[in-house]
């Protein structure tokens, strides 16, 4: 079995979105992803309307009954990869989903730099388009209709905004598939 890395990220408090790229180390290849969804057993009001944009309909019939289930089901996923290392941008949120797990920091560019790399237009263009990820067992994507709860935050005119604001503005939602997408993506072509 070929060694990989694994890239991960999720949305949602408690967590209601988690995916997973695993990548070939010999080739940079993806093997696998992981993408699954879980129901809210809290309500994240500000999140969902402004970052994740989760559908909560969606939710209730294509998620798992709650967070701990999701991750049960993604531990069990991970069992069959040989993952070396795990990567997340900012980690402390994935570390404590998978009870402190050591998970290194991909340290992406501030907002404002990482909206001109090749791996954020890439992602995001995906995103928009809904676009099919592939891997070796198949396609993965993540329709913007799972995140429909979405509303741009409604702050003052472009010109009072920071460059960070302005280029979160610009991404829309945050979808942890093609979140992770970018990861991967930054990990392979901006280093």
């Amino acid at each position: 079995m070929q060694l990989s890395l694994l890239f991960l990220d999720c949305e949602g408090d408690p967590v209601q979105e988690l995916s997973a790229i695993v990548m070939s180390i010999a080739n940079r290849h993806i093997v696998d992803i992981y993408h699954a969804h879980a129901q809210p057993n809290a309500y994240d009001g500000w999140s969902r309307r402004h970052i994740h944009g989760l559908n909560r309909s969606y939710l209730k019939t294509h998620g798992f009954s709650n967070q701990k289930a999701l991750v049960s089901n993604f531990k069990e996923w991970l069992r069959h990869q040989n993952v070396i290392a795990m990567y997340a941008n900012a980690p402390a949120k994935e570390a404590r989903l998978l009870n402190n797990a050591n998970i290194l920091d991909l340290r992406l560019p501030n907002w404002s730099e990482r909206e001109y790399l090749m791996s954020h237009r890439t992602a995001r263009d995906f995103k928009m388009k809904a676009l099919p990820i592939t891997s070796v067992k198949g396609f993965k994507s993540c329709p913007s209709e799972v995140h429909s709860e979405f509303e741009k935050i409604h702050r003052p005119l472009p010109q009072h905004l920071s460059l960070t604001d302005l280029a979160k503005k610009r991404y829309g939602y945050h979808c942890s598939l093609y979140d992770v997408y970018a990861l991967y993506l930054h990990y392979v072509t901006d280093n």
